[in-house]
């Protein structure tokens, strides 16, 4: 699988445009049903609101190696949180790499939500990494949007935590850097905002945005590090056998590259039709 090569990221400077220009207006999604909750402009289809719901109601399946390694506490700072915490040595799943996640959010519907071709849609949630979160590799994904593939099981994006926070993207053609962020040293410990538009398209004009910030500060325009550059390219890879994206939060690790524990902080993961509507709060 292509995202674990341990020979690192291909750098594909032809394989990536990025523009400072503002984003077009969000396309309507055509599945999950009503919106549950309106934000401002746009409105949210999905909301981990982990202190109203239990994480079975909030997410379709987890990949665990105890019952207690996703859970839900209360965090002095942000109030109710999901804690995904991962140990060395403990493995989930059918890969032998550690491995911490939720999937699959279930819609008002009930349904899980899937990105489907020509789909625009936004993702937004808060998040801490402990103090002591291990970054030695860069197989260390905290997010994922995951393509169903009769080839690879790779993802088609992934939101990992090395040196510095990335977003690489998988493409059939390679791997490719799609956003760097701060160093993960000058943010452990503290609270950030991610905010994510996603064109989904198995054509090379699919896009990918990204902004990230200290918790409470993020704002759509005026971010440091060039937040929101456009990336295009194909988002959805020909190949995947059912045509969508599914998304993922948690740990997911080479377990060959790490000794020790860490953890991983979210609360109030959204995912809806404008930045507005899910900015984290």
């Amino acid at each position: 699988m292509f995202f674990h090569s341990r020979s690192g990221w291909l750098a594909a400077v032809g394989l990536t445009l990025f523009a400072l220009a503002a984003p077009p207006a969000s396309s309507s999604p055509r599945e999950g049903g009503a919106p549950v909750r309106q934000a401002g402009p746009g409105s949210v289809v999905w909301l981990g609101d982990y202190g109203t719901r239990s994480v079975g109601e909030i997410w379709g399946s987890q990949e665990k190696s105890a019952a207690d390694r996703i859970a839900v506490v209360e965090d002095p700072e942000q109030g109710t949180v999901l804690r995904y915490e991962i140990r060395n040595g403990e493995t989930a799943g059918i890969t032998r790499d550690e491995r911490v996640e939720t999937r699959d959010p279930r819609l008002a519907s009930g349904q899980p939500w899937r990105g489907r071709n020509g789909e625009t849609w936004w993702f937004g949630w808060r998040f801490k990494l402990s103090p002591g979160f291990e970054t030695r590799s860069n197989f260390n994904f905290l997010t994922q949007w995951k393509g169903e593939s009769p080839d690879t099981g790779s993802p088609a994006f992934a939101l990992g935590a090395g040196k510095t926070l990335r977003l690489k993207a998988g493409t059939q053609a390679g791997q490719v850097l799609v956003w760097r962020g701060p160093k993960t040293g000058s943010i452990k410990g503290q609270w950030q905002d991610i905010v994510v538009r996603m064109k989904v398209s198995n054509r090379p004009t699919g896009q990918i945005q990204i902004w990230s910030g200290e918790a409470g500060r993020l704002r759509r325009q005026g971010n440091l590090l060039g937040q929101g550059r456009r990336w295009v390219g194909r988002t959805l890879h020909s190949g995947y056998r059912d045509q969508h994206l599914i998304f993922k939060q948690g740990i997911y690790r080479d377990a060959k590259a790490f000794a020790g524990s860490s953890e991983l902080r979210v609360r109030d993961p959204r995912i809806g039709t404008s930045f507005e509507a899910v900015r984290p709060r």
